[in-house]
C-alpha cells in the first residue's frame, strides 16, 4: 500500500504522477512489458498517445481503494449510515425488477465507501439520511420511477465517447436541499 502525503508532493514541486512514475522506476518497473500486460488483460486500452482505463480496470481500482482506505471510524460510520438507508427505502424487490431496493449491509456499506472516496467525507450522516428520506417521500409512494438505493447513492454512466461520469441523487439531493419545491400534493404525482 502507498500513502502519498500531499503535502511532501507539493513541497517537492512534483505532481502526484510523476511521484508514481519515480515510485516505479525505483522499483525497476520495465513500463512497455506493465502495459501490455495491462492491455492483455483488459484493465487498459491505448487511445491515441494515452492509456485508459477500460470499465473493468476502473471498477478494479475503485475497489482497490476502497479496500485500502478502510479503518474502523470509516467502518463504523458506513454500517451505521447502511442500516439506517436500508430502513428508508421500501423492502422486497422492485416491481418488473429482478433487484431489490436495498442490499445487504454489507453491500450498502461498500458501495458508500466508494461514495466517500469520489465525493469526500464532508457529508454528514445526518445529511446524507435526510436526502435519502425525501427522496423516497418525494415518490409519494408511487416508487414506480425511483432509483434503488445503490443507484441513489451513485452510479457510473458510460457516454457515447467511452468516458465514465459519476451520478448522484444523493449528492443532488443534499446540495439542492433547500431547492426543493413540495410536490405531495402535485396532481402529476398521483398519475398510475
Amino acid at each position: 500500500m502507498i500513502i502519498i502525503n500531499k503535502e511532501i508532493v507539493e513541497k517537492s514541486k512534483l505532481t502526484v504522477e510523476q511521484l508514481l512514475v519515480l515510485n516505479s522506476v525505483a522499483v525497476n518497473t520495465c513500463f512497455s512489458a506493465t502495459l501490455k500486460e495491462l492491455t492483455e488483460k483488459g484493465l487498459i486500452y491505448k487511445d491515441t498517445n494515452l492509456y485508459k482505463l477500460t470499465l473493468v480496470g476502473q471498477t478494479l481500482l475503485e475497489n482497490l481503494y476502497v479496500i485500502h482506505k478502510e479503518a474502523k471510524n470509516i467502518d463504523d460510520r458506513v454500517m451505521y449510515l447502511a442500516t439506517e438507508l436500508k430502513k428508508i427505502f421500501p423492502e422486497g424487490k422492485k416491481e418488473g425488477v429482478n433487484m431489490y431496493w436495498a442490499e445487504g449491509k454489507i453491500l450498502i456499506a461498500r458501495r458508500l465507501k466508494t461514495f466517500f472516496s469520489k465525493y469526500g467525507y464532508d457529508y454528514t450522516n445526518e445529511n446524507i439520511l435526510s436526502a435519502a428520506r425525501r427522496y423516497v417521500e418525494s415518490f409519494n409512494g408511487n416508487y414506480r420511477l425511483m432509483q434503488l438505493l445503490k443507484y441513489f447513492i451513485f452510479k457510473n454512466k458510460t457516454t457515447n465517447e467511452g468516458w465514465i461520469e459519476y451520478e448522484s441523487q444523493l449528492v443532488n439531493f443534499m446540495e439542492n436541499a433547500n431547492q426543493e419545491i413540495n410536490i405531495k400534493n402535485d396532481w402529476t404525482s398521483g398519475l398510475q
